[in-house]
């Protein structure tokens, strides 16, 4: 019955929670970590978006602390981060996103130590990657969604809370300039840039729950996470959480489309119009 809970967790609830910091094991190359009031046509609620391009890599990372939760004095839920390192001559772009669970009091702290811990278990073991191919890459992404899993119950053990406390969801991408290696589970998303053609899709599954405003956590399991990768090469992909990602991708009732014009900024930032 416990996975069931944590299966469909709900995320309207909203509770204040204390924080407390989760230091990385490695050492973040690129790393470009904000908070802020919000941007333009983005929602209330804090959010997280990452997005990169290749030739040479260009990447950048957000996470907002919206107006609602800085007005009721609460936590951002989200937690995004990337990072460079160079495996086997090659260089790789890491990038790693979560939404904690609105309902589950700690789910602040459960995002936070699922994106650090999911990237330093890849960034340390990429590179002892012998050899280093699409089965061998997307094992590795599993074995660090394990260790992102445990990091999070090992938070919740050492200050004697509940595991259910921090549900969280969580998106990890490894790119190494032509194709994207995504772990996924969640109502987050991976939007992509493809080469040929230059076709903007969505590139993950969106694992909402049976229930209203309700979604699959890291926490469901193994049997519910998904790992890929690209058939196409790309020249970008964007990571974004669930508030972010429905402004902009339409329900799987329409195809989960997307709305090429949002998403034209973002890529175009690089390679110009």
């Amino acid at each position: 019955m416990k996975t069931k809970r944590w299966r469909y967790a709900c995320k309207t609830q909203k509770k204040r929670s204390p924080t407390s910091p989760h230091a990385p094991a490695c050492r973040r190359i690129d790393r470009n970590h904000c908070s802020g009031t919000g941007v333009n046509g983005f929602p209330e609620g804090n959010e997280s978006v990452v997005y990169f391009l290749s030739d040479p890599f260009f990447a950048y990372g957000c996470t907002l602390r919206g107006t609602s939760h800085l007005e009721s004095e609460m936590p951002c839920q989200d937690y995004s981060d990337l990072c460079r390192i160079r495996a086997g001559g090659r260089l790789y772009l890491l990038s790693a996103i979560a939404d904690g669970v609105g309902s589950c009091a700690c789910s602040n702290e459960g995002s936070s130590a699922a994106v650090q811990a999911a990237l330093d278990y890849c960034a340390r073991y990429l590179p002892r990657l012998n050899p280093r191919n699409d089965q061998t890459i997307l094992s590795l992404l599993r074995d660090s969604f394990r260790y992102a899993w445990r990091a999070v119950e090992r938070q919740a053990d050492e200050t004697g809370r509940p595991h259910f406390n921090f549900c969280t969801t969580l998106t990890l991408c490894v790119y190494d300039g032509d194709r994207g290696y995504i772990g996924h589970i969640g109502d987050d998303g991976v939007v992509a840039l493809y080469r040929r053609g230059g076709r903007i899709a969505l590139a993950t599954r969106r694992d909402k729950g049976d229930t209203a405003n309700s979604v699959i956590p890291l926490q469901a399991g193994e049997k519910n996470w998904h790992f890929f990768a690209t058939e196409e090469c790309a020249d970008g992909f964007l990571l974004a959480t669930d508030g972010v990602l429905d402004s902009f991708v339409t329900s799987a009732r329409y195809e989960t489309m997307v709305y090429e014009p949002f998403m034209t900024p973002f890529f175009s930032s690089r390679f110009g119009p």
